[in-house]
């Protein structure tokens, strides 16, 4: 019988092993940490731009072309649409925003660096309060339980009991 040798009560194989472990360990952090700064990376970029009438479409394209950023958008939405920019060092985020500080537009940043462009919902944006009864049109008693619907969308409530 071949008998183990011993390194401060240790046994040389578990310390082999142990060492193996933590190496493996070592390089699967150091992989996620190169991962997470090409992450941060790509969203710190930053734009100088300086344009006294631009289309929003020749602005995306010019966004494009100095990054890694797609837009996505309906064409007839921004059709003819010009707009006045002069930023220096702004991200993408402050950038869209004072593009489209006097519009009708929103835009949402994606993880994989796509940007969506929407028009602002105005009716999702308004609150008001409707008060008043609902009756039969046939004995004119208040009718409980009634569904109330926006017309056009699926927005809608019932009357109080």
């Amino acid at each position: 019988m071949k008998k183990l040798t011993t390194l401060l009560g240790i046994n040389h194989y578990y310390l082999k092993k142990t060492l193996i472990i933590m190496k493996i360990t070592t390089f699967f952090l150091m992989l996620n940490f190169i991962q997470l700064s090409a992450n941060v990376f790509s969203q710190s970029q930053k734009f100088s731009f300086t344009f006294d009438k631009i289309e929003v479409k020749e602005l995306f394209d010019q966004i494009e072309n100095k990054s890694t950023y797609k837009f996505l958008y309906r064409p007839d939405q921004l059709d003819n649409r010009f707009i006045k920019l002069h930023a220096k060092d702004n991200s993408l985020e402050e950038l869209l925003t004072a593009a489209f500080s006097k519009s009708d537009i929103t835009f949402r940043i994606l993880e994989d660096n796509l940007v969506v462009i929407t028009p602002v919902d105005n009716l999702s944006k308004q609150e008001f309060r409707v008060t008043g009864t609902i009756t039969d049109a046939t004995n004119g008693e208040p009718i409980i339980g009634a569904n109330i619907i926006i017309e056009g969308t699926t927005t809608g409530t019932v009357t109080d009991v």
